[in-house]
């Protein structure tokens, strides 16, 4: 395995902490942190997601789609979990 280049630029991690602390605060029994996604898939494999937000109806949907693209956090909609393959 070849050694990282020492020179090479890292692109640094947003710090999403503070978006989804408030989005917790204002949805408490909708948005989960620190959520291991191998609870939420078929296979049971998948590392940690920063947040997960429970969507019962398409105002939740829209609602959290806007907060994202407001706050630039990405997101992806899950389903049921089938046919997910999330990385460790």
């Amino acid at each position: 395995m070849p050694k990282p280049d020492q020179n090479q630029a890292v692109t640094p991690v947003p710090d999403f902490a503070p978006a989804l602390d408030s989005l917790q605060r204002a949805h408490p029994d909708q948005v989960r942190t620190t959520v291991s996604l191998c609870e939420l898939t078929t296979l049971r494999i998948g590392g940690p997601a920063a947040a997960v937000c429970d969507i019962h109806t398409p105002s939740d949907a829209q609602m959290f789609q806007a907060f994202g693209v407001e706050q630039a956090l990405p997101v992806y909609y899950l389903g049921a979990g089938s046919n997910i393959l999330a990385d460790d």
